[in-house]
């Protein structure tokens, strides 16, 4: 979860940069409310990233809140609707193949555990 969390959440942070303009320009937004839910939503997760150093448990936990803000906050300023949508299904699924990974090295540790105990006994 450390790797593939921090890399979703490092490109939501760029993509969240790159939406302000377009919020701005294209749908007329206004400029303050943009830059603060911009910049909000950016400081949120920066600070999950540092979170998914912690166990498995707290990452997801920190990185699922921050999808839900993203996605509340694309529903009153449209253009951030699209990559919430998008690093919401991109989240599930690194959530999904994390917890696949983990499962796989819990097996191959129990594994080579049971053989360095059947190499002792003979």
């Amino acid at each position: 979860m450390k790797v593939m969390g921090s890399a979703v959440m490092t490109l939501e942070v760029i993509v969240l940069g790159l939406v302000m303009p377009v919020a701005h320009v294209v749908y007329d937004y206004p400029l303050s409310t943009v830059v603060w839910s911009a910049a909000g939503l950016m400081l949120l997760c920066i600070l999950s990233i540092g979170s998914m150093r912690r166990d498995r448990r707290t990452a997801v936990a920190t990185g699922s809140f921050v999808q839900i803000l993203v996605f509340i906050t694309g529903l009153f300023i449209k253009p951030f609707l699209v990559p919430a949508i998008l690093f919401g299904l991109i989240w599930i699924l690194a959530v999904v193949l994390s917890a696949r990974v983990d499962q796989a090295k819990a097996v191959k540790e129990q594994d080579q555990q049971g053989d360095s105990a059947n190499t002792e006994t003979v």
